[in-house]
C-alpha cells in the first residue's frame, strides 16, 4: 500500500472517529479506486462480508458506467477489492471470518491509529 494513502486514511479515519454524526461523505478526485478503498475499509471493521463489499462496491460501476454483472469487465473491477484486501494481509487473501480483524491489524500496524481511536471510529460507524 502507498505510505500517501495510509497518511490521509488516517487523517479521515482520525475526522471520523472524531466527529461524530449520522452521514459521512467521502470523495476523491482522481478517480483511483482510493474512495471505494475507503469504503470497503470501512465496511470491513462494521463486519461486512466480502460479497457485500463488492457488491456496493460495484454500484458506482454499474450505476455510473453502465457496467454489468457477470461480464468480463465487472468480474475484474470487482477483483480488485479483493487484492487490496490480499494486499493489506501480506498477499493472502482474507475470509468473511476473517476479514474484520485483518483489516483492524492494518489500520493499526500500517495505517497508524490507536486502538482506542479505532474502537471509537467502529462506534461511530454503527
Amino acid at each position: 500500500t502507498d505510505e500517501s494513502f495510509n497518511e490521509k486514511l488516517k487523517d479521515a479515519l482520525t475526522f471520523i472517529a472524531d466527529n461524530p454524526c449520522e452521514v459521512y461523505g467521502i470523495h476523491g478526485k482522481e478517480s483511483k479506486n482510493r474512495v471505494g478503498y475507503v469504503v470497503a475499509i470501512l465496511q470491513a471493521i462494521t463486519g461486512s462480508t466480502i460479497d457485500e463489499i463488492i457488491n456496493e462496491y460495484m454500484l458506482s460501476f454499474e450505476n455510473l458506467y453502465g457496467v454489468q454483472k457477470n461480464r468480463a469487465q465487472y468480474d475484474e473491477l470487482a477483483k480488485s477489492v479483493k487484492y487490496m484486501f490480499a494486499n493489506i494481509n501480506g498477499g493472502k487473501m482474507p475470509n468473511d471470518k476473517n476479514l474484520q480483524k485483518v483489516v483492524e491489524k492494518y489500520l493499526l500496524k500500517n495505517v497508524g491509529l490507536s486502538a482506542a481511536k479505532l474502537e471509537v471510529l467502529k462506534a461511530n460507524l454503527n
